[in-house]
């Protein structure tokens, strides 16, 4: 079975979930239902039933499921979300070494690198916090 959440390019959660063999509305909507039980986006789970011999019936498949992913979540660990912004940053060749230093500091992702016979140009995604610092340090610097 799986179930997923995740938030599309208009910031809507897109939710979805299969049974995948299963008795229908067995497995798939009720690990939906935990998972839409917690605040989390950006999230798939998968999981695999092996018979052991004993048949458990819709109702005890419900509740299988649903704990499983309640217990996968309480051990996993979350990482916070945080909404990335696609800027593009230019400057000089002799700036590379310095830019792409301080980029790695604030764990800002370059994304890709375009050259031509002004110097660089470079698209980067981050949270809007690191993007900052990232600008505040790198403000010595000539960036466009």
């Amino acid at each position: 079975m799986s179930a997923f959440r995740y938030l599309n390019e208009y910031e809507q959660i897109v939710e979805g979930c299969s049974d995948d063999g299963e008795p229908r509305g067995t497995s798939g909507k009720p690990s939906l239902a935990v998972l839409s039980g917690y605040p989390l986006i950006n999230i798939a789970l998968i999981c695999v039933r092996y018979f052991g011999g004993t048949k458990l019936g819709t109702g005890g498949l419900v509740r299988a499921y649903g704990e499983a992913v309640k217990l996968v979540i309480e051990q996993s660990e979350l990482i916070e979300y945080e909404k990335e912004h696609l800027h593009v940053i230019e400057f000089s060749y002799s700036s590379t070494t310095q830019i792409e230093y301080i980029l790695d500091k604030y764990g800002v992702k370059i994304v890709t690198k375009n050259f031509n016979a002004n110097g660089a140009a470079y698209e980067i995604k981050a949270p809007i916090n690191s993007l900052n610092h990232f600008y505040d340090e790198a403000s010595r610097l000539v960036i466009n």
